[in-house]
């Protein structure tokens, strides 16, 4: 059995060496590691050092005996908050029922992430998913005494007709690819939690399943084929088949033939997406009662053409905000915390001011919006910044930036406004809606009351 060394880079420490050299590894191997850490060959040495990435990609990956594990600056139960509302999920409901109990605990250790997605996909299949299995016709074939369907003559040729026609038809069945996704994520969540307190409740739900749904053993395409017949009856089903893409798809068989369970090759978050994911669905919340639209990430392919008219680039900002069809603001969330975390009074060093790739990016999506629609001036642009820890931020009037040109004062300007994300998370833990937790910040307020007076 081969003995594993873990390996992990954390915010304090994040920096490590691998005893081996990069030409050793697998270009397989190689993508694996790169898309969550860092690397970089030591000259003369028989190692490769490898770094946490600044492009806040959390998780864990295996290359040959190593272990790598890069845990998320948040706190597990928050990570555990964040994870869960940026997938749609009721995270205020899985939380109170000590969803990630093992996985909380176990959060200084390797096994966190694992145990985290295992544990959430248990609690959901005991949940949501149990109050409401999907129901779907799926096609059968069978050999009767009565036509049911559409008669296959063919398949009865030298047969006697005593003995029935084979008949295509559809029925009523819990038997569908939904259930068998939600089963094969059970079957790798049973194997990650045995031994553990969860491990009984996994149990119970594994054989709940299993008389529900027959097993497979699913691809990348079946859970896209899943997520593509998503209805409004079965839409609970999005966070089932999240978790269970991420656990079933970690695990990369040394051997593609096998049906055997290898250990958990890989399994990474990005931050700053599952960031984008977290304040779309909280603000269009608000959005939305206040007969507002938010559009996430629209794809404008006429904003870059080419002497052709062709496209040449295409643009996506994060969010922009209707009203009655006209955009009043284009939003991008940034997970940069850097842009809003400093003393209220102090000059904002260099290396915390928005970049200049932020800034043009912004005033890009400004000016395109405000031609596209015929505005007088160019719609109101934010960055909304994490704020991780206690309340302390760079002063307002430092936050507000202007593009000066000689388009006096209506040219395009921005606003950089925190986002106090822990406090947040801990407020949908505690049952308050989004429209409270706006009201307890003022700079968040002040924004939706600019919306809706413009």
């Amino acid at each position: 059995m081969q003995t594993l060394e873990q390996v992990v880079l954390t915010a304090a420490h994040p920096v490590a060496t691998l005893g081996m050299p990069e030409g050793q590894l697998k270009l397989e191997e190689l993508k694996l590691l790169r898309r969550l850490v860092g690397v970089q060959t030591i000259p003369g040495k028989r190692e490769i050092l490898i770094k946490r990435n600044v492009a806040h990609r959390v998780g864990r990956c295996r290359v040959r005996n190593y272990e790598v594990i890069v845990p998320p600056e948040l706190a597990a139960p928050a990570f555990v908050q964040l994870l869960l509302y940026a997938l749609r999920a009721n995270a205020t409901k899985y939380l109170h029922r000590e969803t990630v109990s093992t996985a909380i605990q176990a959060a200084e250790r390797g096994d966190f992430f694992i145990r985290l997605i295992a544990a959430l996909i248990v609690r959901i299949s005991e949940t949501d998913l149990a109050q409401r299995v999907a129901r779907t016709y799926e096609p059968l074939r069978e050999r009767s005494r009565t036509i049911r369907g559409r008669p296959v003559w063919t398949a009865d040729f030298g047969t006697r007709r005593s003995e029935g026609v084979t008949c295509d038809f559809r029925r009523l069945s819990e038997d569908n690819l939904l259930n068998r996704l939600v089963l094969a994520g059970l079957v790798r969540a049973s194997s990650v939690l045995a031994g553990t307190a969860d491990a009984k409740r996994s149990v119970n739900q594994l054989f709940i399943w299993r008389s529900i749904a027959s097993e497979m053993v699913p691809r990348e395409e079946d859970y896209r084929r899943a997520n593509q017949h998503i209805t409004r009856i079965t839409g609970h089903y999005q966070p089932a088949l999240a978790l269970s893409r991420a656990l079933v798809l970690g695990f990369t068989p040394e051997d593609p033939f096998s049906r055997r369970h290898d250990p958990l090759q890989a399994l990474d978050f990005s931050l700053p997406a599952l960031y984008e994911l977290f304040v779309f669905r909280f603000l269009s919340v608000v959005a939305t009662r206040l007969s507002m639209k938010l559009d996430f990430q629209p794809t404008d392919r006429a904003a870059i053409v080419d002497a052709s008219g062709g496209t040449y680039r295409s643009v996506r900002p994060d969010l922009v905000v209707y009203r009655s069809g006209r955009p009043i603001s284009v939003l991008d969330a940034k997970y940069k915390s850097k842009y809003v975390s400093g003393k209220s009074n102090a000059e904002i060093p260099r290396s915390s001011k928005v970049t200049s790739a932020d800034l043009y990016q912004l005033f890009f999506y400004q000016t395109r919006l405000q031609r596209l629609h015929n505005l007088s001036r160019p719609p109101f642009a934010v960055i909304i910044a994490p704020l991780l820890e206690g309340d302390a931020t760079w002063d307002r009037t430092r936050r507000n930036i202007e593009w000066r040109a000689s388009m006096g004062s209506d040219g395009p300007s921005l606003t950089v406004i925190p986002f106090p994300l822990i406090k947040a998370l801990d407020r949908l833990g505690e049952g308050k809606s989004e429209e409270e937790i706006v009201r307890d910040f003022y700079e968040l307020q002040e924004m939706f009351n600019y919306f809706a007076a413009v």
